[in-house]
């Protein structure tokens, strides 16, 4: 009884608080090939996190499994993810964060000589932006995240129309 209440509660804190910031219905979670799961949040009961996966349960009792490492992101914004142009990335792949886990500083190698503006926002679980930086022309990029709380982050790097997001620990 205790579980369902703590559970109840943390759904509907997450529920209430998140609508006072923006009106949110939906959850997104996007795999690493590009497979796109909408939620409406009315029909999640619970999300739990076993074992290095995240278990998505549903009001009528059907729950999907997803492994974290397998995660492009998960968020209550629908982003659209396509790969940069080439004349930012070749592909995806150039792009190269390290170490993961992170402890205190993440550091991005973008592959390339970049002259082109990016934003760069570091953004946790729930959607909020924890840091977010701008850069021209850098091929390697260190992050203090010192600050960060242990847990799992996305790191978007957007330049134009185009947006890589790839997910990293935070510990």
């Amino acid at each position: 009884m205790k579980n369902k209440i703590t559970n109840f509660f943390v759904l509907f804190s997450l529920l209430f608080f998140s609508n006072l910031v923006q009106a949110v219905d939906s959850m997104f979670v996007m795999n690493k090939i590009g497979a796109k799961t909408p939620y409406l949040l009315s029909d999640v009961r619970k999300l739990t996190f076993p074992a290095g996966n995240m278990l998505v349960t549903k009001v009528n009792g059907t729950s999907t499994a997803f492994i974290l490492n397998d995660l492009k992101y998960f968020s209550y914004k629908d982003y659209t993810i396509t790969t940069l142009d080439s004349n930012f990335y070749n592909d995806e792949t150039n792009l190269k964060l390290y170490p993961n886990p992170v402890v205190d500083v993440l550091n991005l190698s973008l592959g390339s000589n970049n002259d082109k503006s990016i934003e760069i926002s570091i953004i946790d679980l729930f959607g909020k932006i924890a840091f977010q930086t701008n850069s021209i022309g850098d091929k390697n990029i260190s992050i203090n995240l010192v600050s960060l709380t242990k847990g799992i982050y996305l790191c978007r790097i957007k330049s134009g129309d185009y947006v890589v997001i790839k997910n990293f620990l935070k510990n």
